[in-house]
């Protein structure tokens, strides 16, 4: 939103071990957001596809979200579904680099993950 923010880091975990990123999650009100390309393509092989006018899809076998950034509304396999907070580009400075971040548990559950967040 233009602010500069400190927020505390939260991992996540998929079958025992920490997904390792230069992107770490953060909480934003009640949900965990996470990188789409360090957590979702990286960690978990999640396939992520920009589309120039619907945004971003990520895609796992037969399921796909598609979603744009501040939208409060995503698309899973077509079917159009409330975000618990829309996606949103998040500028790290220790990076600097602009990522895109999802909501980590939403993500993870219409993708068939079972993904749990480091508090």
């Amino acid at each position: 939103a233009g602010k500069k923010q400190k927020k505390k880091a939260r991992g996540a975990i998929y079958n025992g071990k920490t997904i390792k990123t230069k992107a770490p999650g953060f909480l934003r009100g009640d949900t965990t957001m996470y990188s789409a390309s360090y957590v979702f393509q990286k960690g978990l092989g999640v396939l992520i596809l920009t589309l120039l006018k619907h945004g971003r899809s990520l895609k796992k076998g037969s399921k796909t979200i598609t979603m744009k950034r501040g939208s409060k509304y995503a698309y899973v396999n077509g079917k159009k579904k409330k975000l618990p907070t829309p996606a949103r580009r998040v500028y790290s400075y220790k990076q600097k680099k602009n990522y895109i971040y999802v909501p980590g548990e939403f993500c993870a559950k219409h993708l068939g993950y079972s993904l749990f967040m480091e508090q």
